[in-house]
């Protein structure tokens, strides 16, 4: 195979750690990246390269994952970063089973018990955060509320909503709810603890499964609420969700009414999905407004 601005970018990214790979192999990376399967001296290894990408999105990305890591949840482990690539060992996926989900739930939890130094903090060593292709603002805020608000919902509402992905009056019901979250009501807040470490875009594409059990990728980590994450799992459809909410259970307490609170942590998520895609994600975001609002 010839090669490619992309195979050699991978290429270069084995010589600053001193590898060489006789075989590059072509694999899945995502819609930003290009991704390749490395047989080295080191064993088998996984390598992000740019397509699109900002240039310190690897950088973001490896600091997520040794944060999480810290704390004990299982993440690919990370070999090198820079402004080009991501390098990280090699797993090989597997089918899940209920077991499997279960320990991952307990994984979960149990991440979602290592505190973070306030909401929206940023993992050590991360200057500015990415979910997915889009900014995510870092900072610091005391209370789960205005954090959310600020941070998390209306950047990407008042994005969506430049675009055209969300209408004048669907903007507006945001920002009334918004205004609720800054104050703190407690109609809105209650229940919602932390700060805590947050993978922060755990939709099930990025839970991959080994026959190790399941590992955590491309992570949009920072301080923030553990409903996010189960907020994503259950937005976007998670295989044996409900042996993941099981093992979760057994470690840490879930309010009788957890479910009926996912909807309003679905909004950042939704929102960030109609910035990237549009499509019915800003009318499903304002729906969810509409309804807490």
């Amino acid at each position: 195979m010839s090669e490619t601005n992309s195979s050699r970018a991978a290429r270069r990214a084995l010589e600053r750690l001193g590898l060489r790979a006789p075989r590059l192999t072509t694999v899945s990376g995502g819609s930003i990246c290009d991704a390749w399967r490395a047989e080295t001296d080191e064993g088998t290894l996984f390598i992000k390269v740019h397509g699109a990408g900002p240039s310190d999105m690897f950088l973001t990305e490896a600091a997520g994952l040794t944060w999480l890591a810290d704390a004990g949840a299982p993440v690919p482990e990370v070999i090198g970063a820079d402004s080009e690539s991501l390098v990280l060992r090699w797993l090989d996926r597997s089918r899940p089973d209920a077991r499997m989900a279960r320990e991952f739930g307990a994984t979960l939890a149990r991440l979602h018990q290592t505190p973070a130094d306030g909401f929206g903090v940023a993992p050590p060593g991360a200057t500015h955060g990415y979910i997915g292709s889009a900014p995510m603002p870092y900072g610091r805020w005391d209370a789960w509320g205005p954090f959310y608000a600020e941070a998390r919902v209306l950047p990407y509402a008042q994005q969506a909503h430049a675009l055209g992905h969300l209408t004048g009056q669907d903007l507006r019901v945001i920002d009334r709810l918004c205004d609720r979250l800054i104050a703190q009501d407690p109609e809105l807040t209650a229940g919602a603890a932390g700060p805590v470490r947050v993978h922060g875009d755990l939709w099930h594409g990025n839970v991959l499964w080994t026959s190790r059990g399941a590992f955590l990728i491309d992570a949009a980590a920072h301080g923030g609420c553990g409903f996010t994450d189960l907020a994503m799992l259950v937005l976007f459809g998670t295989p044996n969700l409900g042996e993941i909410v099981t093992g979760y259970r057994s470690v840490a307490d879930l309010p009788p009414s957890w479910h009926q609170r996912l909807g309003l942590h679905q909004l950042f998520p939704l929102l960030v999905h109609a910035v990237l895609f549009g499509g019915g994600y800003g009318p499903r975001a304002a729906a969810i407004a509409a309804n807490h609002a």
